[in-house]
């Protein structure tokens, strides 16, 4: 803003969920590609980590994981591993509306990202509570 005020937009703050760390990352590399029984194991290993029934235990039990597969949003699955059934609807109802927020922002895949987190955490704590001025 030309006056060094904040802006205030008449939509309200621009909402944007950080979808932090969405599961695995499994690669397949091109060093298998000329034998074929590795290929057929490599490909094999990760259709079985990626599958439905190990991918939700990673993400049932403390692990970090959160739920990244459309099957793992399965609240009776949940409720029979132990979870309460109105916290896990309310957690996964909370999960699925970032994944599916139309502005959603991937988290982005850089070194030292935490230490950016910690950084924008504390200038945005500062901001809210009326500690920094828009141009700082």
């Amino acid at each position: 803003a030309k006056t060094g005020a904040w802006d205030k937009l008449a939509s309200g703050p621009n909402y944007a969920p950080n979808c932090a760390y969405l599961g695995w990352g499994v690669y397949v590399m091109a060093r298998v590609d000329a034998d074929e029984k590795k290929k057929k194991a490599a490909w094999s290993a990760a259709a079985h980590l990626g599958g439905k029934d190990l991918s939700i235990w990673t993400a049932m039990y403390p692990s970090g994981f959160q739920p990244y597969r459309n099957s793992h949003f399965d609240i009776p699955e949940w409720v029979a591993a132990g979870y309460d059934e109105a916290f896990i609807t309310s957690y996964l109802k909370s999960e699925s509306d970032s994944y599916n927020h139309p502005n959603a922002a991937i988290e982005p895949r850089i070194p030292g990202i935490f230490q950016y987190y910690s950084a924008a955490e504390d200038i945005l704590a500062n901001t809210f509570a009326g500690k920094m001025k828009a141009q700082e």
